[in-house]
């Protein structure tokens, strides 16, 4: 009796071993260690294409539907066309910038604040240099008016006034000008130095408009304090070869502009369970698209089998490559 039993186990015994006498054999050749590798290295890549191509929609805009679907679980979505709508509003409302033309707004006031001083001694128009008289057009009443009122102190604040206003009335060539009365948003951004300066876009006055540049240099010099015949020779200075005092900067603008858009947060659509995505027989459409693909992101993230599922697709293709790797072998 002992001995029957035996038997049976001896011949199930024989060919395990013949297999694992094979397998050694196989492991023990020269090339077995970079075969494994390439194996694995194999399994693993197919493993990786098999779970993200089962998890890919499998339709495409242009498609006629030959199904239902909807949506399985509630879930919220962007609404990325009125989100590139709101961003590109905020890009158009963002303010242009405009960079002072240091140098020249600094000749200018200079050259008003010292004329008092420039003028000292100066008894006659002739006395006075010929290019500063052209520049003031000094005349022999100015010239008694700038004694007159240079000897007071008022004459220092009205100058550092008129500074103030001139940094909120860009003069600009008359291609900015035109550029800037096409913007829509009608708030603009001076920088002077460190400074930052907000200010209507119906400030800034076209160099090229000789009535609407006086009109504007008249009333900016008023408002500064300057009257009679003192306000003639400051008119007159800011008139003389007339430069832009700031010019546009496109990359100042276009950081703005980028900074807004980023600013705006995106637009959310709650996606109730059971809603229709698309219709049987209906040509799949981009937006009801995104919608699927966003549900089944959706779906796979609420899945409580989630891994197991993709466990089972690895261990397929595990199965597959080692079968495959055994017949080769």
């Amino acid at each position: 009796m002992p001995t029957e039993r035996a038997q049976p186990k001896s011949r199930i015994r024989r060919p395990q071993r013949r297999e694992r006498a094979r397998a050694a054999r196989l492991l023990g050749l020269p090339g077995a260690g970079p075969a494994l590798v390439i194996w694995v290295v194999f399994a693993l890549l197919c493993t990786l294409v098999s779970i993200w191509a089962r998890e890919q929609p499998l339709v495409a805009p242009g498609r006629v539907m030959n199904q239902t679907a909807t949506v399985r679980v509630r879930f919220v979505q962007e609404d990325k066309a009125a989100t590139a709508r709101r961003r590109d509003d905020a890009r158009q409302f963002a303010p242009r910038v405009y960079t002072a033309e240091a140098g020249e707004l600094q000749e200018i006031l200079v050259s008003i604040g010292n004329l008092p001083k420039t003028l000292t001694g100066a008894e006659r128009v002739e006395d006075v240099d010929p290019e500063i008289r052209a520049r003031f057009g000094l005349t022999p009443e100015r010239l008694a008016a700038v004694h007159a009122e240079g000897a007071r102190p008022e004459w220092e604040a009205r100058a550092r006034r008129l500074a103030d206003l001139l940094l909120q009335m860009p003069l600009v060539d008359q291609i900015t000008f035109q550029r800037e009365q096409q913007s829509v948003n009608k708030l603009i951004k001076l920088v002077v130095g460190g400074q930052v300066v907000l200010a209507s876009s119906s400030e800034v006055v076209n160099l090229e408009d000789p009535a609407r540049l006086r009109e504007a240099v008249e009333s900016v010099v008023q408002r500064a304090g300057f009257t009679g015949p003192v306000a003639g020779a400051v008119v007159s200075r800011l008139l003389h070869q007339p430069r832009p005092t700031f010019t546009f900067s496109a990359a100042e603008t276009e950081r703005e502009r980028v900074q807004a858009a980023e600013a705006v947060r995106p637009v959310e659509v709650v996606r109730e369970q059971g809603q229709v995505i698309f219709t049987r027989g209906e040509v799949l459409k981009p937006d009801a698209f995104e919608l699927y693909r966003a549900e089944l992101r959706a779906f796979r993230d609420t899945e409580r089998w989630f891994w197991l599922r993709r466990a089972s697709i690895a261990g397929a293709v595990t199965a597959v490559s080692l079968a495959l790797a055994g017949y080769v072998a």
